[in-house]
């Protein structure tokens, strides 16, 4: 939940190349970005969010997409 609380829809370019993200957490890529959160039914899966669309939802655990730091309880 705290991953997809910084997505912004409203972002310059969000959707047409630019990540849905506010650009006070530059940089950031428009990829997926992968949460702590195992996906529940079935564990090889994880959660994650997409700054390309805005998009949450779950993908098998493997490398090669990236993690970022956030912080809830602010």
């Amino acid at each position: 939940m705290e991953l997809e609380g910084i997505v912004d829809l409203s972002a310059p370019g969000c959707g047409h190349g630019a990540p849905c993200i506010d650009p006070t957490f530059d940089p950031t890529q428009a990829n997926y970005y992968w949460s702590a959160t195992t996906y529940a039914d079935y564990s090889p899966s994880a959660w994650y969010v997409s700054f390309s669309t805005g998009s949450v939802s779950y993908l098998l655990k493997l490398n090669g997409d990236y993690v970022r730091a956030v912080r809830s309880g602010l």
